[in-house]
């Protein structure tokens, strides 16, 4: 017997929460030695260009359980994206 079943849901970032967004990526990397701060993550996605339109997650429960965060050089989105 397998695995039970969820409701898990891919989608895009566009319309996550920097608070959602910020757990996800805690929860990912809990195991590390060094831990982030909010407005270490924050800044760090800002200086990549993160872009939601072209990043997306794995939903369940309403939490991200993996997900993938893209960048666009910062002249093509021209500071758009809120964080």
């Amino acid at each position: 017997m397998g695995p039970p079943a969820t409701d898990m849901e891919i989608r895009s970032l566009e319309h996550t929460d920097f608070e959602t967004l910020f757990k996800g990526f805690q929860n990912a990397f809990s195991d590390y030695e060094i831990h982030f701060e909010k407005e270490e993550v924050r800044s760090m996605l800002k200086r990549r260009g993160y872009n939601p339109r072209l990043s997306f997650a794995a939903f369940d429960n309403g939490g991200i359980v993996s997900f993938t965060m893209n960048g666009t050089p910062y002249r093509w989105h021209r500071a758009q994206i809120s964080l």
